[in-house]
């Protein structure tokens, strides 16, 4: 487990576990509940994290320096039932990897456009129950593509026209 001084600390103090002194072995972080800003120092910690699942807190932002530390290892980002209101412009730039994304029952009201444009692996994303996406998303903009990665193409070329524009920040 990771500790933070407060819910607005950005930095985790420390962990606890059983794992190797520096937690190599560590593949995935989750935390929920009292937070209000992206954790720092994650990778410090759990150098080879290629999951990050953070839900149920007060997040509001997820920047392009939050993401950067986790360069291309990153392969799962899973952010659900936070109130996280945009994704901006190059949000996933540093992270080519990733294969799965969930920003399900959020606040979303503004997604740059091409920001899902240059991940090759994308193959689930699921945005369902956000502002721009306030109706069952299952059926229209949540899919989970392995045996079809053109499925996951087709919805994003239709959310860049959906809640890209400057009226919906």
């Amino acid at each position: 487990s990771a500790e933070f001084a407060s819910p607005d600390d950005r930095e985790i103090t420390s962990v606890n576990g059983d794992h190797d002194k520096i937690y190599k072995d560590v593949k995935w972080f989750y935390t929920s509940g009292h937070m209000n800003i992206f954790p720092q120092n994650i990778t410090k910690f759990f150098p080879n994290i290629v999951e990050v699942y953070i839900r149920d807190t007060k997040l509001t932002t997820v920047t392009k320096a939050d993401l950067l530390p986790f360069g291309t290892k990153l392969r799962y980002l899973r952010l659900p039932y936070n109130k996280i209101n945009a994704i901006e412009e190059g949000l996933f730039d540093a992270n080519p990897n990733l294969e799965s994304i969930a920003l399900n029952s959020n606040k979303i009201s503004f997604v740059a456009d091409g920001v899902f444009d240059n991940l090759p692996k994308l193959h689930t994303l699921w945005l369902e129950s956000n502002v721009c996406f306030p109706f069952d998303i299952h059926a229209n903009f949540s899919y989970d593509a392995d045996d079809d990665p053109a499925i996951v193409l087709r919805l994003i070329k239709r959310i860049n026209g959906t809640c890209t524009n400057s009226q919906t920040k």
